[in-house]
């Protein structure tokens, strides 16, 4: 489950996106996305773990152990990623490609904190 941008900024965009103010998404200290608001709903049920990769920068979405990934989770976070990527870091990239299935070789389906 993942969000594949293709950038040749991938560095530039990445370290922008880490130290912004981003409406709805906070960043924890390893780097990582998750999905913020004042009402409280799907906060911090998952995670966008960045990776810089040749294409561009890769998104993986991973998951709180107490929060199974549902359908609702995955489609919340990953519409709402693209979207604020959209909104504020379309200088940088050239494409935005979703992963519509889990994809064994990146993903990570739990984290402890």
């Amino acid at each position: 489950m993942a969000i594949y941008v293709t950038t040749t900024k991938a560095k530039s965009m990445l370290k922008k996106m880490q130290s912004s103010e981003l409406n709805t998404w906070g960043i924890n200290k390893k780097g990582e996305f998750t999905h913020t608001t004042s009402s409280e709903q799907y906060n911090k049920e998952a995670w966008f773990v960045p990776e810089i990769i040749d294409s561009g920068i890769c998104f993986r979405l991973i998951t709180h152990k107490d929060y199974p990934l549902s359908q609702g989770i995955y489609s919340v976070y990953h519409g709402r990623f693209i979207q604020m990527l959209f909104h504020n870091f379309n200088e940088y990239f050239d494409n935005i490609e979703a992963t519509a299935k889990p994809e064994p070789d990146i993903d990570d389906p739990v984290i402890d904190d």
